[in-house]
Formats: structure tokens, C-alpha cells, sequence
């Protein structure tokens, strides 16, 4: 279940692409743009996307959450 969720920006060191990151994996095909969303048993996903605000704005709706502040 997700616990909550942010527009963050990838460092690039983190390249793109399927990877796992620090509790959790990361899938970025595009810039360094992304949404990380956070699950109750402290996993997280790492999108990235050429639009962050499209995404937050669709996972807000099918979750009935409203975003964390951004973080980076």
C-alpha cells in the first residue's frame, strides 16, 4: 500500500534504465525528472518521466493522496 509519494529530480549518477536503488528500484528511461512513491514496509518505487506533474496528479487520483513535498 502506498504511504506516500513526491516529484523528486535523479541524480545522474543514477543512470537510466532499470536499477535498484537505495530500498527500492528505479525505472528511468528520460531526463531526470521523476515521482518516487513510498510503501508502507519502507520499499520505494523511483519513476522517471518527462512529466512529473502528469504522473503526481494520476497517482494522487487513484490513490486519494495528496503529494509530499518535493525532495531531490
Amino acid at each position: 500500500m502506498v504511504h506516500k509519494f513526491s516529484r523528486v529530480v535523479t541524480p545522474w549518477y543514477y543512470g537510466w534504465g532499470l536499477r535498484y536503488i537505495k530500498n527500492g528500484t528505479m525505472y528511468n528511461i528520460s531526463g531526470y525528472d521523476g515521482v518516487e512513491i513510498r510503501f508502507q514496509q519502507g520499499k520505494r518505487f523511483r519513476i522517471g518521466t518527462d512529466d512529473p506533474a502528469g504522473l503526481t496528479e494520476a497517482i494522487e487520483k487513484a490513490t486519494g493522496l495528496p503529494p509530499s513535498p518535493s525532495e531531490t
